[in-house]
């Protein structure tokens, strides 16, 4: 695995609590993991957010009837530019 280094702040507390880490020499996975971990979790938060908005938005009847209109206007106009090309 390849990476790179950073410097990261964490508060008197949270150090403490990681500090026998840092002796085992585990600290570097222990913060990778962690953070894989928080990634995974707000990535799944975010698709579960945009599927609930999805289904909420297609129940929508004013977003239905926008959607035929634009879809019939695109339909329409492809036939009419297809019908000029011939």
């Amino acid at each position: 695995m390849s990476g790179k280094n950073v410097n990261v702040y964490f508060t008197e507390e949270n150090l403490r609590e990681i500090n026998p880490l840092l002796f085992q020499r585990k600290f570097s996975h222990f913060v990778n993991e962690a953070v894989e971990e928080k990634i995974i979790k707000e990535k799944t938060k975010f698709r579960q957010q945009l599927i609930a908005d999805y289904q909420k938005r297609s129940k929508d009847s004013d977003f239905q009837k926008t959607v035929e209109v634009y879809g019939e206007m695109s339909l329409a106009d492809i036939n009419k530019k297809l019908d000029d090309e011939r």
